[in-house]
Formats: structure tokens, sequence, C-alpha cells
């Protein structure tokens, strides 16, 4: 714990959509939690601290920051509470999975095009022969979402038909009549919005006619999800399993984002060795993270269980969350996901911790 007086708060960012490069995102966020942070103690003082990484590349523009288990970020406020001085640290990790997305290319192009037109009419995901789906339940959308979400999304391929290729086609004859440099905006838009379509994918797919699989090593023969919720929970383990232990800690998650972070907070027990590597096994365990007990569910699971991992053993989700605190969400795609792929988005039942949730929305979203 933290000296009296002061308390240090772990904070998990995580990015929507995008191409955003490793850090771009937090870097991003974290100058706005500054500012916010000023408006709030306008008496205070604000500090930020940059954790570098132990090497840098030689003649490298700039430095990296740190990532792995440790913050890359760290935020500290000394501002008056209740007429004594307090300090609190927010130590800010990021879960990055923009580079999970596929390559760019015309057969990306055409394969987004192709799913953007008719993911209105594509098959509702209701169920799961997972093992692991009898602990979950799926969440109830309100009467009449089902066929409003659907509706939206034939609007927005509609939309995107029209002023995409509209103005595609007037910038490439600026390009050619004037030698501007133009945008590329079906590029643009096809590696932005791609997100949601990867994120829906039974396999991560190569630039080629016919696509060839290009899986994650780590996701081998499984969906491209897996590889970017495994960031997710990984990033948990990192901040709810400290030897020493925040006093509290957040979830900041935007856009699809939040569908990586709702999954992570919901993932099921006897999952979660699948997504960490060995050596945070082992520290959760050192830690009294890990309990064992029959296996509830000793069938298939996804991701694949690894070896090192006995049977009988699963994280113990109370005390994984026993100090998470709150659920940040802004432009989330959550609610599209419970009313037309409910088993991607499933509410655990395993009802192990009361945080705030704050979505903040636009009514366009």
């Amino acid at each position: 714990m933290a000296a009296p007086g002061t308390e240090e708060i772990g904070v998990i960012v995580v990015h929507g959509i995008g191409e955003q490069g490793r850090f771009q995102h937090l870097d991003g966020e974290i100058h706005q939690l500054v500012r916010a942070l000023m408006d709030l103690f306008p008496s205070g003082k604000v500090t930020v601290d940059i954790s570098s990484a132990g090497a840098g590349a030689f003649f490298a523009v700039q430095d990296s920051w740190t990532a792995g288990s440790q913050p890359s970020a760290r935020i500290v406020i000394q501002h008056d509470l209740n007429g004594s001085l307090q300090e609190s640290r927010l130590m800010i990790h990021e879960v990055w999975w923009a580079d999970v997305n596929e390559r760019y290319s015309l057969a990306k192009q055409f394969r987004f095009w192709l799913w953007g037109l008719g993911v209105w009419a594509h098959p509702g995901k209701t169920g799961s022969a997972l093992e692991g789906a009898k602990e979950m339940q799926l969440p109830r959308s309100p009467r009449g979402s089902w066929s409003k979400a659907r509706v939206g999304l034939f609007l927005a391929g509609v939309f995107f038909v029209l002023v995409g290729y509209s103005l595609g086609a007037l910038f490439f004859v600026i390009t050619r009549l004037l030698n501007l440099q133009m945008p590329d905006m079906l590029r643009t838009l096809t590696n932005y919005i791609s997100g949601v379509k990867l994120y829906n994918q039974k396999r991560r797919l190569g630039p080629g006619f016919p696509s060839a699989s290009e899986d994650f090593l780590d996701t081998v023969g499984e969906p491209p999800r897996v590889s970017i919720r495994r960031r997710m929970v990984r990033s948990i383990a990192d901040v709810a399993c400290r030897t020493v232990p925040y006093d509290r800690w957040y979830v900041l998650a935007h856009s699809l984002g939040s569908v990586v972070a709702f999954n992570g907070l919901m993932e099921t027990a006897y999952a979660w060795p699948g997504y960490l590597d060995e050596e945070r096994w082992r520290l959760l365990r050192t830690n009294g993270f890990i309990k064992c007990a029959p296996p509830p569910h000793p069938g298939t699971t996804m991701p694949r269980r690894p070896v090192w991992a006995d049977p009988a053993e699963m994280v113990d989700r109370q005390k994984i969350f026993a100090r998470f605190c709150g659920l940040l969400t802004y432009g989330s795609p959550l609610e599209k996901f419970a009313a037309i792929w409910p088993a991607m988005v499933p509410i655990s039942k395993d009802a192990v911790f009361d945080a705030e949730w704050i979505n903040l929305y636009d009514p366009i979203d």
C-alpha cells in the first residue's frame, strides 16, 4: 500500500478501431486527463512522468515508452482533501491491439466492402458451443433493438457507398488534374472500420486472392479476437495482481475497445490461463490469486488451456476484482453487439464486483 496521505490508482486505457501506433492513443488520453485534472484541482499541482524503455535504437527519432507489466506513464496530483494535503498517483497502462488488424491490400478492401454492405443481414450470434458458455448469460436488449440495429447498419452501409466512393472518385480526379496529394479515403475508411470486421472473423487473412490464413503465433487456429482479448486480460492481471497492490483501479475504453474491455472483465475463471504466459501465472499463484477446484467445464475452452496449467487451477475472480472500482466507456458499440451478436458480449454469472459504469455517448453513436 502507498504511504499515508498518498494513494496509487491503476488505470487501464483501451483504444478503439484505427491504425494508432504503440502509445499513440495513450499519449492523447494522458493529455486529456492532465487538462481535466488541472481544471478539477486549479490550486493543485500536476506532474507527468513517462517511463522510458531500458534501451532505444541508435539515432532513434525519439525514445520509446515502457511496455509490459509496468505502467507506461504516471500522473501525480497534489491536492487538498478535507483540509489535508493528498497525493494521488495515477499509474497508466495501455492495451494496444491495432497491430492485430490485417495488413492493407486490395483483397482486404474488397472483403471489407462486401462485409460492410451485407453485415446488416449477417446471421446473429446467439449461442456458443464452448463449455464456458454455461457460466455466462446473454445480455437482454430492449424490444426492437435487434431490428433497429440492423436498419442502422444498412443505412450506414448505403451512406458509405454513396459518400465513400463519390469522395474517392473526386479525390482521384483532383489528384490527376491538379497534381495535388489527396488522402486515400477508401484506404483510410477500410483500415479504420475493419477492426469491427476483424473482431467478428474466425481467422485473420493475408493480402492475396485467395487469402491464406495469417494467424498470430499465440492464436494459431483461433479467431483474431482471442489475440486482442489476450492483451486485455494480461493488463488486468498486471494491474490487479501486483505484489504491492494499487489502492483501486479503473478501465477507460474507447469505441470497439469497450467490447475488448467488457470481454476481459467478464471472462470465465477457467479460461484465464489461456490468455497468460507461464511467468504471469506463477506470479498470480505466488500472490494468492489462483484457486483449485474441480474443473467446472473440462471440455473445450477458447483460448486453449496451456499445458503448464494444472487442470484444477483457475483464477480467483473475487480477489482479481477486489479493488476494481469503475469502467468508463465512450463511443461504445456494445449495444450493437448485444442486439446482433449477444454471444460475443456475454455477462458472467459470477458477480464478483460492484463497480460504477459510466458510458459517454453521442446521439449519433
